[in-house]
């Protein structure tokens, strides 16, 4: 009797254990789908929309002339030295399939680059050494961009963008008359119109309420917008193509 008592205990301990192993498997199979439920219908609707907020740091893809040192007067070398700049937009997505997406998100960017010309001598110029020509601008872009996104892991997705850019400079000096200015005043004119090709990626957490995304993306000028008028500080440079890095935080209900 008492050997079967013993067997009956063991095996009363290993249902008890699989009982609550099994209870355990089931408390964690609802906890994964609870975290499930913020925005469960998001991918179901066909448009979605929001507004980004955006770091960028401008920047320019310098090429200078071949006979640069002799058609550059007392300029040694050029250097473009990016600042930083702000986004602002709009979002609109379509949702041609959960893992893809076309989207356009007009935004107003400040953008602000500075070029360096080093000098040789001071004998164009008040002081020697280094003569800085900021160019500030202020476009309106109109990007479309395919999203490839992954599945949604919980409330967490990653994805990945490309697609193209158009800038308009609404703040262009291309207008500026340089004739009759002194060297040093003379200004660096940039092309109003701009087209880009942009790649990047980020992830997209789904909130309570809304989707927040974290964004970084890259896009380089297809154009030269150089405007070549002649003056001491344009004559080296053979072109100016834009280049842009952008970090966006993103809204969509």
């Amino acid at each position: 009797m008492r050997q079967i008592a013993v067997i009956l205990l063991i095996l009363g301990i290993g249902n008890l254990s699989n009982a609550q192993g099994l209870r355990k498997k089931q408390r964690g199979k609802v906890r994964r789908q609870t975290q499930l439920k913020n925005l469960k219908t998001f991918d179901e609707h066909l448009f979605h929309f929001g507004f980004l907020l955006g770091y960028n740091a401008g920047n320019y893809y310098l090429k200078t002339k071949d006979d640069f040192k002799f058609s550059s007067d007392s300029i040694t070398s050029i250097q473009v030295v990016p600042k930083p700049g702000l986004n602002l937009g709009l979002i609109a997505s379509m949702n041609l399939h959960k893992n893809f997406k076309v989207r356009f998100a007009p935004a107003l960017s400040f953008q602000e680059r500075r070029l360096e010309y080093y000098l040789a001598s001071d004998t164009t110029f008040t002081t020697a050494g280094i003569v800085e020509k900021p160019i500030e601008i202020v476009t309106l872009d109109a990007p479309i961009l395919a999203k490839i996104r992954t599945d949604r892991i919980n409330n967490f997705a990653a994805y990945a963008i490309v697609g193209g850019r158009y800038s308009l400079d609404m703040s262009s000096q291309s207008t500026v008359d340089n004739e009759g200015i002194i060297a040093r005043d003379q200004t660096v004119k940039v092309k109003r119109n701009d087209i880009a090709v942009e790649i990047g990626g980020g992830f997209d957490f789904f909130m309570r309420y809304f989707k927040f995304g974290i964004e970084l993306k890259y896009g380089h000028g297809i154009n030269n917008l150089l405007m070549q008028d002649d003056t001491q500080f344009s004559r080296p440079i053979e072109s100016l193509n834009s280049r842009v890095w952008t970090i966006s935080f993103t809204f969509e209900g």
